[in-house]
């Protein structure tokens, strides 16, 4: 199995269970007037921020940001927002629909959930092992209680804003003890800084697809990395080019620094098909590998501008986050800095993913986005495909290739998350 290297990887007492509807709203752009249940929760909502850290406040949506953004999902076809607070006796949950504002408080402890976070987490990045169980745990606990509003909202799109541990794993791998999450719902990840993004529109696709092959070793502070090669890069982006007309490829050596920063400008989405190694404590430090064996780090990416991007996928892994430690802030660090310079969405992965399985995963995602899909509804495509292994009825999805790998195993589909704007 070859494994690819990278980085990417930031409530409320229940007050009462039946929050009643906001009242009617003049026009769509408007902020809504809020019910008094609906306000206590955003004043309970500020205090828990006013407690935050300053790496946690830059990834958390503001109460502003919150009330604003529900004008916003009156327009979007059947979509919510999840916002998680984690506080050290229990999980507490904001969802927000259309037309109300909802709180659930869950009793489980800040050690309990970080065992059954840390269960999950190594059950899904071992590709033999039952994801099943340690899955519908977490279920139970963020989205059972809330099952009941997601029905009568009739969700079909979640816009998840994890605070804490729970950022280390993903929500569509999730179990009811039926199905996965993603099965059932599109899972959007978004931060405070892209709470008002949701209104670009959307442009013919120019996909700038960039592919490293070879191994190499680069030298990092006062050690030494070695990466391994990569053996389905190269189809990877090949694939890509196939299914995307005005695709431009840089492969191996083409792949330089001075290349991506040519071609970059002129193109809507980029695809980075190679080794990266991520550092939790120095997020900006942290460094993506280019075909000649050169690197860039993350804050070479935050220095550039852009602002054409409206995806940046980086198709690799990240093995620097072995446990969970500190309060995961470092997930979803990259995806703000790179919101931070410009791109709309990020596409990456939460673990160390296998490079045949990304290949497949891939080659899914682009064929619905090139044929008209969100960016959300093709990455639930991709997984459902290879979940099914077989034809799905969503948009631009075929046949997953044969291979002996169980593709239907989360460890395959559940690692990359997107962030940002995913329409």
């Amino acid at each position: 199995m070859t494994l690819r290297f990278l980085s990417f990887s930031s409530l409320i007492v229940l007050l009462t269970a039946s929050i009643l509807p906001i009242r009617a709203i003049a026009g769509s752009n408007q902020i809504p007037v809020l019910s008094p249940q609906e306000q206590q929760i955003l004043r309970e909502f500020d205090q828990f921020r006013r407690t935050a850290s300053p790496t946690e406040l830059e990834t958390t949506p503001t109460t502003g940001d919150i009330v604003a953004f529900q004008a916003q999902l009156k327009q979007m076809k059947q979509t919510v927002m999840l916002h998680t607070m984690v506080t050290d006796q229990e999980v507490n949950l904001i969802l927000v629909t259309p037309d109300r504002i909802i709180a659930r408080k869950v009793a489980v402890s800040r050690q309990e959930l970080n065992r059954a976070i840390l269960e999950f987490r190594n059950a899904l990045q071992a590709p033999n092992s039952d994801a099943k169980s340690p899955g519908q745990k977490l279920y139970g606990w963020l989205i059972r209680p809330i099952e009941k509003e997601l029905s009568e909202a009739k969700a079909q799109t979640i816009l998840y804003s994890p605070n804490s541990t729970l950022r280390y794993v993903p929500l569509a791998a999730l179990y009811d003890g039926k199905q996965w999450l993603v099965e059932r719902y599109g899972v959007n990840n978004i931060i405070g800084a892209t709470l008002t993004k949701f209104d670009a529109q959307r442009q013919p696709l120019r996909v700038l697809a960039a592919a490293s092959t070879g191994e190499a070793t680069v030298r990092i502070g006062d050690r030494t990395e070695r990466f391994p090669p990569l053996m389905y890069t190269k189809s990877e982006v090949e694939a890509i080019a196939n299914l995307v007309p005005n695709t431009t490829v840089l492969l191996d050596q083409a792949f330089s620094r001075e290349a991506l920063l040519a071609q970059i400008g002129s193109h809507n989405v980029v695809h980075l098909a190679t080794n990266a190694k991520f550092s939790p404590n120095t997020p900006e430090d942290s460094l993506i590998l280019l075909g000649n064996g050169d690197h860039i780090t993350f804050k070479d990416l935050q220095n550039w501008n852009l602002t054409n991007v409206d995806l940046l996928v980086l198709s690799s892994c990240d093995t620097a986050i072995g446990g969970v430690r500190g309060d995961g802030t470092e997930i979803l660090s990259f995806a703000y800095m790179a919101q931070q310079a410009g791109v709309k969405a990020v596409l990456g992965s939460l673990w160390a993913v296998d490079d045949r399985g990304t290949q497949i995963l891939m080659s899914q995602f682009y064929g619905s986005l090139a044929q008209g899909a969100t960016k959300t509804d093709s990455l639930r495509q991709a997984q459902l495909a290879m979940i099914q292994r077989e034809r799905t009825k969503g948009i631009g999805t075929a046949e997953v290739p044969q291979t002996k790998k169980q593709l239907s195993h989360p460890f395959y589909w559940a690692a990359f998350v997107l962030a940002g704007n995913g329409l």
